[in-house]
Order: C-alpha cells, then structure tokens, then sequence
C-alpha cells in the first residue's frame, strides 16, 4: 500500500512537471511565433536593382482599329531605389521611386529603336509572413525612346505599371527580392501611335533603416 500510494505521488509530481513543461514549451512557441508574423517592415529602404526585359510594340494608323505591324523588344536595365514602408499588422503599405538606365531595344534589327530609361512611380501593399514580403504595386512610369536616332533627348513616354514581388529580410535590415514589373503606354508620332507593353522581371537587393 505504501509503495503504491509513494508511486503515485511520483506519477502526480511527473504529471504535473510535464504539464508545466509542455505549457512554457507552448508559451515559447506562441511568442516566437507572434515575432515571426509581426516582423517589422516599416521604415524608409534604399537599394539596387538590375532587369532582364522584354515586350511587345503595335503600331496603329490614323484610323487602323487593328495593329498594322507588331515588333518585339529585349534588353535589361540597371537602377536604385528608395521607398518607404507603414506596417499595420501584418499589413504593409508603401510607396518606392526607381530609375532606371539600360538599353531595351528592338529584335532582331533596327536596335538603334530602344528605350534607355525609364522612372518608376510605384505604390506598394503587400502581406508580411514574418521576414518574408509579398506585395503587389501599381503607378506611374515615365522613359525616354529613341526612334532609330543616335543623340538627343529621345522621345518622351508615359504609361502606367503594376505587378508584384516577393522580399525576404535578414536580422541586420539586408534584403533580397524578385519583382515583376508591367509598364504599358504609347509612343506617339504624328503618323502612328505605337502601342507599347515592357515586360520586366527584376533582381533586387537593399537594406531597410
């Protein structure tokens, strides 16, 4: 009877000290858990991005309601950034300027038609997963065309863009992205308007302060 009543005691004491153990393992996991999904992505950022770029241009006639000639673009460009991010939650707003330099050009022939920069304008909002960003943008772009010409300032141009990305961020503010990007808008000439699509998938890398 004793020996049973004495193991027992020992059954309850052991029960108890896993209880315990089990709710501070829980305690631990739920903290490190509420870190994760409320990593902080506000504050202003700043870094360098290069694109490998490709598109599609149609040319439209005073009065053509279907494109009388299609041409397609490639190339790359390289720029910086600098945004600022608003976390609310796991919410996070935001807004980036980029601007860009390369050469997206015509293929095959007549390369000398090419854009060679471009300014974008983005608005940002994306869903935090502790160190990793999703987000999606949409804004403004401007860029400068070259029609077939060597020198100048170019032609102007304007369009919208959107698309969306992915950020991934280390402990010391260091982050590392892919994003892909739309800009859609016409060129236009007095004896054409070129109608034009830039399809953009961009490697990014900054630091967030």
């Amino acid at each position: 009877m004793k020996f049973f009543c004495a193991l027992t005691t020992v059954f309850l004491i052991s029960s108890q000290a896993v209880a315990a153990g089990e709710i501070n393992t829980y305690d631990q996991a739920s903290q490190i858990d509420h870190n994760s999904k409320n990593a902080d992505w506000s504050g202003f950022y700043l870094g360098l991005q290069a694109s490998s770029d490709s598109g599609t241009q149609f040319r439209f006639r005073p009065g053509e309601t279907e494109s009388s000639s299609m041409n397609r673009l490639e190339g790359g460009m390289q720029s910086g950034f600098v945004g600022y991010n608003l976390q609310r939650g796991p919410w996070v707003f935001g807004g980036e300027i980029a601007s860009l330099s390369g050469d997206t050009h015509y293929v095959p022939l007549f390369s000398l038609y090419r854009f060679t920069r471009f300014t974008d304008y983005k608005a940002r909002l994306g869903y935090s997963f502790g160190n990793t960003l999703v987000y999606g943008v949409a804004g403004y772009s401007t860029g400068a065309w070259y029609g077939g010409f060597v020198g100048g300032p170019g032609l102007p141009w304007d369009g919208a863009n959107y698309g969306g990305g992915i950020q991934i961020k280390a402990d010391n503010g260091l982050f590392f992205g892919l994003e892909y990007l739309v800009r859609q808008g016409p060129i236009e000439y007095s004896f054409a308007t070129i109608e034009t699509s830039v399809y953009s998938m961009q490697l990014r890398a900054g630091w967030q302060f």
